[in-house]
This record gives structure tokens, C-alpha cells and sequence, in this order.
């Protein structure tokens, strides 16, 4: 079994003209200013930054694998660990693991950060969903609040904040999103549903992201020849109501969307191992070109810096318990 101790593995990304200065302006042409790969995760799929920014939280979930038996007896086993991690970002942008066992014995597949404060929770509350369960942490990892009934114990895949606080949760293999008002979260993780609405979605879906006044999913079909498996938005302002409309499809399975501060729409494409890029005019359509394949992104997050440049995090599966890594992208402002 691979060791499980946590590796950092820092790599500047040398592009054409990369001088001394290498945190400043890009041609579009190179735009990726440095990276890091963080490794040693297991099967890390949520990351999200902190409410100050000052940190990276990344989940981590085991593997399942068969073994044989001498008897010819198969038994499914699973290996790696169960969690969350926290990185720490300096003031350089870099990060470094801070905390490897930050949150321990759950399994979240998202994750979120609460903007603004409600009456039993601070702004920057993190939040969690792992099955069934909506999970509320302190910024320091305390569970504060945790729900196990919560759209009637249908599992639950993602979550995402807007700038207002309200929350949006999709569904595992549920062709439906969750919308749970701020002031109606604290009820909500009491267990009280009242303050949830739904809105049904052309099929289930991969990822979520909230961008100016607009909640856009990805959503992925059974059928490959359906033609349904794309992104599509709802305005926030009329999420129960509204009908999901289409942004881009036939691009594929996307397992993350993020957006940059000039609306760019970023997409983590697990089969063709890239990101694709859709600028706010919904016109030009792209790769961003990284010199080196991903390995099965998964859900992204972008932080925007003071300077207008953004950090972008892009976890990856491995192929066995520990190979997992984070990849954190330095881009420039304006992008």
C-alpha cells in the first residue's frame, strides 16, 4: 500500500517569457502564470476557500477495491482515508498542507463556505454534504450544526453559496436541485424542510456554480444521443420558478464549473482530462492550455486575489488510495 503521508510537490509552470517576475500579466496565449501540485490525497472531489481566504479545505473519500481470497471468495475492501484537509495559502499564493486530518470520519462530496453570518452561524461557516447529511463547521473544523433528513434522506452530490448566503444543493443521480433560502438555513439544518424548495433539472447533475445573479449546472444523461448533457442556468432571483435554460452542450461529462472574475466559465472535463473555457459571451469556446493532461478533474474552486489575479483549484482522482493530488493554477487579472 502506498504511504499515506502527504507529499507536497511545488513545480513552477516556465512559460515563454516567464522573467523574475512571474506573477504578473500573461499574454492569452500563455495565461497560466505558475502551479503547484499537492499530492497524497485520497480521491480528493470538493475543495473550497476559506472565508478569508488564508486557506484551501479539500475532501478526501476511500477507495473500494476487490480482493481474492485463497477460497476464490471476492471481498470488497476499502482503502484511504475519510475527511477533510486544510492547505494554507501564504502571501506568496502558495499552498502547503496545514492540517491533513482537519475534519475527520465523513465522507463529503461538497463543499461550501458560508458569505454571510445567519443567527446560529458565522460568515464563513463551512458547509458540507456527505449523503444525506447537510454538516455545518466552524472556521476551525467544530461541527456546529448537522442534519440527517434533509430532502427527505435522498442523498445529496453538491453545494454551493451565492453572494447572499443562499444555498444550493444538487442531488446523487436525482435530476433536481434544493434551494434553501439564507434565512431559512438555521431551520433547515434543524431539520425543518419548510424553508427548502426544489426546481427539477433536465438530468441529474455533475456540478454547480453561482455567477452574477445566475446558478449554472452541469448536468449529464444516461443517454449519450439525448443531446441533454450540457450546462444550463437559472437566475437566483427566480430559481423555483424558472426554467432550466441551456448555456453549451456537447462537450462531454463536466465534473466542475468555476467562473473568473471577467465571466470566463471554466469546466472540469473528466473524459478528455482538460479544462474548457467559455467566455461571458458565450461565443468562443477553448482549451486552456497547460502543457500536461489532467487525471479525472473533479469539482473546481476559483478565489480571486487583491491584485484582480485568481488562484484555481482543480482536484484529481488517482487510481489508487493515495495518489490524488490538487492542482492550484495561478491566473492572471483579467482573465
Amino acid at each position: 500500500m502506498k504511504c499515506l503521508a502527504t507529499m507536497i510537490l511545488v513545480l513552477t509552470l516556465a512559460l515563454i517569457g516567464l522573467g523574475c517576475e512571474g506573477l504578473s500579466a500573461r499574454p492569452a496565449s500563455s495565461p497560466v502564470h505558475s502551479y503547484q501540485v499537492i499530492e497524497g490525497f485520497s480521491n480528493p472531489t470538493a475543495v473550497a476557500f476559506s472565508h478569508d481566504n488564508k486557506y484551501l479545505y479539500v475532501t478526501s473519500a476511500p477507495s473500494l477495491c476487490i480482493e481474492e481470497s485463497g477460497y476464490g471468495e471476492r471481498n470488497v475492501v476499502q482503502s484511504g482515508w475519510r475527511g477533510i484537509s486544510r492547505l494554507r495559502i501564504d502571501r506568496n499564493q502558495t499552498a502547503a498542507l496545514d492540517e491533513r486530518e482537519f475534519i475527520t470520519g465523513i465522507e463529503a462530496t461538497g463543499l461550501a463556505v458560508l458569505p454571510k453570518p445567519t443567527d446560529k452561524l458565522p460568515a464563513g461557516t463551512i458547509l458540507g454534504v456527505a449523503g444525506s447529511k447537510l454538516v455545518a463547521w466552524s472556521a476551525d473544523g467544530t461541527c456546529l450544526e448537522m442534519t440527517d433528513g434533509i430532502a427527505g434522506k435522498r442523498a445529496m452530490a453538491e453545494v454551493q453559496c451565492d453572494a447572499d448566503g443562499n444555498v444550493y444543493v444538487t442531488l446523487a443521480d436525482e435530476a433536481m436541485l434544493m434551494h434553501i433560502l439564507h434565512g431559512a438555513l438555521d431551520a433547515v439544518l434543524a431539520g425543518d424542510d419548510e424553508g427548502m424548495s426544489s426546481t427539477p433539472l433536465p438530468a441529474a447533475a455533475n456540478a454547480i456554480a453561482v455567477n452574477n445573479g445566475r446558478v449554472y449546472i452541469a448536468v449529464d444523461d444516461e443517454s449519450p444521443i439525448s443531446g441533454i448533457t450540457g450546462v444550463y442556468s437559472i437566475p437566483t432571483s427566480d430559481v423555483t420558478e424558472a426554467e432550466p435554460a441551456p448555456v453549451i452542450r456537447g462537450l462531454g461529462t463536466i465534473n466542475g464549473l468555476a467562473f473568473t472574475p471577467a465571466g470566463t466559465m471554466i469546466m472540469a472535463r473528466p473524459q478528455s482530462n482538460d479544462l474548457f473555457l467559455l467566455d461571458a459571451d458565450g461565443r468562443a469556446g477553448r482549451n486552456l492550455p497547460l502543457g500536461f493532461p489532467l487525471k479525472n478533474p473533479q469539482q473546481l474552486a476559483l478565489h480571486v486575489l487583491s491584485d484582480g489575479s485568481s488562484l484555481l483549484a482543480v482536484p484529481q482522482h488517482g487510481t489508487t488510495e493515495a495518489d490524488g493530488v490538487v492542482l492550484v493554477l495561478h491566473l492572471p487579472a483579467g482573465f
